[in-house]
Parts: C-alpha cells; structure tokens; sequence
C-alpha cells in the first residue's frame, strides 16, 4: 500500500500560499515545522484547502506557542547576531483547531510529538524548544 503512495509523492520547493497545482488535485498536504516562518500561515491554509480534494487530510507539525517573554528574548538575541527574527512564537491547538473548522476542515487528531525547537546556539545563548504538535484535519 505504502509504494502505490510513494509512486504519486509529489515533493514541492514552491510558495506555499500561492502553488502552481490546480484546485482539488491533491491527496494530502503537510505542513512541518514551517508556520512560524511564514508571513501569512492563514494564506499557506487556504491555498491548502484550494488544492485538497473533498476527503483530502491535512497535516501540521509545528510547535505549541512558546511563553510572548521567551519569543522576545529569542528574537533580540538573533538581532545582536543580525539574524532574522522568528515571526510567530508557536500556534495554540485550540485556535488552530477553530480557524481550521470554519474554512471546511474537521479536525480528527492532534498528538504530543516531542519537541519543537525554535533557535538554538550558537545563534541564541540556549536552546529555546517547546511542545510540538502533529494535528490531522480532513477536508470535508
């Protein structure tokens, strides 16, 4: 079963909130461990809803949100170093889980999956890490 899928494994380098796949032609999309680094993560999901087929899963790795007082310490420690700043400190399940159901997804699972590191030495002084989440939601 597993090989059929990896005969149809479509891998992208593209702009995720802007694809070059036409609507409802994919299977599944995931996203890991890349909305604290966009812009716009709410432009990457809808582009996702765009591309999935009705029963398509989405999938999302990412990190839980770190305390707003660790995010600012991160981001002046990569500034010192002239480093670009992290963008978002994490997502609460909770609101992803809500913005999710009213763009026509149902949420079937969200699972602890270790943690999340969001910078570490020698850009930062320590490792800033939180809870990482894996969060399953079906188009429906």
């Amino acid at each position: 079963m597993l090989v059929q899928y990896l005969q149809t494994l479509s891998l992208l380098a593209e702009d995720c909130a802007q694809t070059s796949l036409p609507a409802c032609s994919a299977d599944a999309v995931l996203f890991a461990r890349l909305f604290h680094r966009l812009e716009d993560p709410a432009a990457a999901l809808c582009e996702a809803n765009r591309i999935l087929m009705r029963g398509g899963y989405l999938l999302i790795r990412e990190g839980q949100r770190l305390p707003e007082h660790l995010f600012e310490e991160i981001n002046e420690q990569l500034r010192q170093r002239s480093l670009l700043p992290e963008i978002h400190p994490g997502f609460d399940v909770e609101e992803l889980t809500k913005h999710l159901d009213s763009q026509g997804f149902n949420v079937e699972h969200v699972l602890s999956v270790g943690e999340a590191t969001f910078a570490t030495t020698p850009y930062t002084t320590k490792v800033y890490a939180t809870d990482a989440f894996l969060l399953s939601a079906q188009k429906i």
